[in-house]
C-alpha cells in the first residue's frame, strides 16, 4: 500500500464529496477483475466485508453516477480493492487507466491533449467539491496543478498519473511521461503533475497524411 499523509474529512462544516461516477468506475474494474465471465455478487462478498459498514450501506446496492458521496467512500473502496487483489501500486494504476477508459467518452478525445487537460481542470469542481485545478501548457507537455485540497490520500493520488497517461495515450501521442513532482500527501500544499510527450494527436496526423 502507498504511504503518506491522509485526511479524509478536513472540513466538517462543508464535507469533502466526490461524484459517484468515479466510485462506480472503480467498482466496475473490480467486478471485471473478480468475475470476468459474468457479474457475480458472490465474487464481491470478500470485498464488501472489508468495506466499512456506513460506506457499504451507501454503495452496495447501487452507486448513482450523478450523486455526491463522501470522499472517504472512494478511499475505503480502493483500500478494500487493494486488499482483495494485492499489489497496491499496480492495482491503483490499473484503476486510473480504467477510469480514463470508462469515464472519458470518445467524443472528448478530440482536438489535442492540451485542450482536454485545460477543460478537465475547469471541470474539476464537477467531480470533486473541494480544491481547484489549473493547467499550463508547455512545449511537448504541460503542468497540471491542484491546490486547496482539504482532504487527500496517497491511495487517491496514486491512480492519477496512470489516469492522465492513458488519456494522453488515447489521443495518439507517444513517449508519454507523467510525473507527480509535488503532493499534498508528501507535506506539500499542492499536487503537481508534469507531462511530457512526443508527436501529435492521431487525428492531426491523419489530416496531414490526407492533405
Amino acid at each position: 500500500m502507498t504511504t503518506g499523509r491522509e485526511v479524509l474529512n478536513g472540513n466538517p462544516a462543508h464535507p469533502e464529496m466526490i461524484k459517484g461516477k468515479m466510485i462506480a468506475a472503480h467498482l466496475s474494474w473490480l467486478r471485471e477483475r473478480l468475475s470476468p465471465a459474468a457479474p457475480s455478487s458472490a465474487a464481491l462478498e470478500p470485498f464488501w466485508k472489508l468495506v466499512p459498514e456506513a460506506t457499504r450501506e451507501r454503495l452496495m446496492d447501487r452507486v448513482d453516477p450523478a450523486a455526491w458521496y463522501p470522499f472517504a467512500d472512494v478511499i475505503a473502496v480502493d483500500r478494500a480493492i487493494v486488499m482483495v487483489t494485492g499489489d497496491g501500486p499496480a492495482v491503483l494504476a490499473a484503476l486510473g487507466r480504467h477510469v480514463a477508459e470508462k469515464n472519458i467518452p470518445m467524443y472528448a478525445i478530440e482536438g489535442d491533449a492540451p485542450r482536454f487537460l485545460a477543460l478537465h481542470a475547469v471541470l474539476h469542481s464537477s467531480y470533486l467539491n473541494f480544491g481547484k485545478a489549473s493547467y499550463r501548457p508547455q512545449a511537448n507537455g504541460g503542468r497540471y496543478e491542484i491546490t486547496g485540497y482539504t482532504a487527500y490520500s496517497p491511495i487517491f493520488c496514486a491512480s492519477a498519473p496512470a489516469f492522465f497517461h492513458r488519456v494522453i495515450e488515447r489521443f495518439g501521442y507517444t513517449g508519454i511521461e507523467v510525473r507527480e513532482t509535488e503532493c499534498h500527501c508528501r507535506e506539500g500544499n499542492r499536487c503537481v503533475l508534469e507531462f511530457r510527450w512526443q508527436g501529435g494527436p492521431a487525428a492531426t496526423a491523419i489530416r496531414v497524411q490526407g492533405a
